[in-house]
């Protein structure tokens, strides 16, 4: 009875990552087949971010070394590659700021349901459910900030970069930029790292989520 009762709790709490709205009539096992798909598109996303970290910074550094001739097709490529950076950071975003309302309001609503629960050892089972959801959803909150910020430093630097080349594409416009190479690297590590991060307790959560 009670891993039954843990696989209904998981299938009630897989919502707080589902970015579609559910009605009355979906039931538990199918919010959490949404949630599952949810968790893996915004996991996929973010491995795609990583990814397209290291072509940002490989298009850089062709873009550094590039003799006069092959300038402007090594900063056509820079330009293209931090674009896609952007349009991937973009669904990053959007997927995240509507997994968060969503989870917000089904925590409000859950917290609310629990006092409907008479029977005390249910009653404290859910609660302990929701506790350990809750606080590995906080942890993914928390990442995601870190992310937030660290690609945000870095989306910057890069944004200097294609306005200060794109105004002096020369070998010796090139060359004035490589103090900034360094810290484009740390920067694009740091990003790296946070995203690692926030996928790694996405992929928790939906493992504890996931019936055994």
């Amino acid at each position: 009875m009670k891993r039954k009762m843990e696989y209904m709790l998981a299938g009630a709490m897989a919502v707080v990552v589902a970015l579609s709205s559910t009605g009355c009539s979906t039931t538990r096992q199918e919010r959490s087949a949404q949630a599952a798909t949810k968790m893996a598109e915004l996991r996929d996303l973010l491995d795609q971010g990583e990814k397209q970290i290291d072509a940002v910074q490989k298009a850089v550094t062709d873009l550094h070394r590039a003799d006069a001739s092959h300038l402007r097709k090594a900063y056509d490529r820079f330009d293209s590659e931090a674009e896609k950076m952007r349009n991937i950071a973009g669904k990053v975003k959007a997927t995240y700021s509507a997994m968060k309302k969503q989870s917000d309001a089904y925590f409000k609503e859950w917290e609310a349901e629990l006092g409907e629960i008479h029977n005390r050892d249910l009653s404290k089972l859910a609660q302990e459910r929701r506790t350990l959801l809750k606080q590995h959803y906080q942890s993914i909150q928390d990442a995601t900030r870190q992310l937030k910020n660290s690609y945000a430093a870095y989306d910057r630097d890069i944004a200097d970069m294609q306005r200060f080349l794109g105004n002096d594409l020369t070998r010796a416009g090139s060359s004035m930029a490589t103090p900034y190479l360094e810290r484009l690297a740390a920067e694009a590590a740091a990003v790296k790292a946070a995203t690692a991060d926030t996928r790694e307790r996405v992929a928790m959560l939906a493992r504890i989520m996931a019936p055994e």
